[in-house]
């Protein structure tokens, strides 16, 4: 592996998204509520864990607040599971190559893109 580090997989994406033997965390449920994004982002950025989403949500706090967390953010509009899976696991290698000097990577359908916030 390029760097160690755990992967928090959002609730909008499968589980299966990370490639097998990635390291991931997982939040439970309290009560049958999923933890909000904010707890989320607290947990990861106090424990360096890098937040795999397609949600915007991630975007917005790395502009406003600054890294860390890192972020993976899938950006392939409505796809099938199966399609979302694949596409990742295609791209991983390169995605875990551009998180080394980057705060934000996003995957599309045909490229990836990065970003780093100041």
């Amino acid at each position: 592996r390029l760097f160690m580090t755990e992967f928090l997989v959002d609730a909008n994406l499968p589980e299966q998204v990370l490639p097998p033997g990635q390291p991931k965390v997982s939040l439970p449920e309290k009560d049958g509520v999923r933890p909000t994004d904010t707890e989320i982002w607290v947990l990861a950025r106090s424990k360096g864990w890098v937040v795999v989403t397609r949600d915007t949500d991630f975007f917005d706090r790395l502009s406003l607040f600054g890294p860390p967390p890192k972020v993976v953010w899938f950006r392939g509009g409505n796809m099938k599971r199966k399609a979302i899976v694949d596409l990742v696991h295609r791209q991983w290698p390169d995605v875990m190559k551009l998180l080394k000097e980057n705060d934000l990577v996003e995957i599309h359908p045909d490229r990836l893109e990065t970003f780093k916030f100041l």
